[in-house]
């Protein structure tokens, strides 16, 4: 690509998802609290983004490969222009967050990768 950001972001958990399906923020509570004892820091191996045909709604969601769960990306995400990196050495980290819901557990995995998928 020609430019990235990195974002700092928010994790949080709501009791019920886009769809108004409940969400069990107490296993989130217990994935967060092992993560935050170990002081690890975890990749996301594999990124999904589901779309309505008329883009009406976008989800996009991403995987732990610590098995951390599957985060769920909040839109409008919002770059401010200082926040843009171009090359491949010197990138900053912004400050400017993303906000990521956690929406269920995943297994640890080293080897997933994306998907896209119209609804």
């Amino acid at each position: 690509p020609e430019s990235y950001a990195v974002l700092e972001s928010e994790v949080g958990c709501v009791d019920t998802d886009n769809l108004g399906q409940p969400v069990d923020c107490d296993a989130y509570e217990d994935e967060k609290e092992e993560w935050e004892d170990e002081g690890e820091t975890s990749a996301f191996g594999a990124a999904f983004n589901f779309r309505a045909p008329d883009w009406s709604m976008v989800q996009t969601y991403f995987a732990s490969n610590e098995g951390w769960g599957i985060f769920e990306l909040v839109y409008p995400l919002e770059v401010p222009d200082e926040c843009w990196n171009s090359g491949e050495e010197d990138h900053s980290v912004c400050d400017e967050g993303a906000q990521l819901l956690w929406r269920m557990p995943s297994e640890k995995s080293k080897s997933n990768d994306g998907m896209n998928c119209p609804l």
